[in-house]
């Protein structure tokens, strides 16, 4: 387990690997937390800051901000309509 800056814990490589240019991806991320362990934004088990590198956010092709927690963001109508918008983008 690795601790970032606001002490959220995590697991994964700290080094930033590039994806391949071909590879598209939009970023959706949470931000209604209420755990008051951490310090700062966060989406209720994740903080903001960990979600948005900026790495990341210059490679997407778009970032989208749900007001959801880290698990009601897998189930939202909003989140899945918009991803369902985005994957009938690149069908064409």
């Amino acid at each position: 387990m690795k601790e970032d800056s606001y002490g959220t814990q995590w697991e994964g490589k700290e080094e930033w690997e590039e994806l391949p240019p071909q590879v598209k991806f939009c970023l959706f991320f949470g931000y209604r937390g209420d755990n008051i362990l951490l310090k700062g934004a966060d989406d209720g088990s994740i903080a903001l800051r960990s979600q948005l590198d900026p790495r990341a956010q210059s490679e997407a092709a778009r970032c989208f901000g749900f007001n959801e927690n880290h698990v009601s963001i897998l189930f939202s109508k909003e989140v899945i309509r918009r991803h369902k918008e985005m994957l009938s983008n690149v069908a064409g």
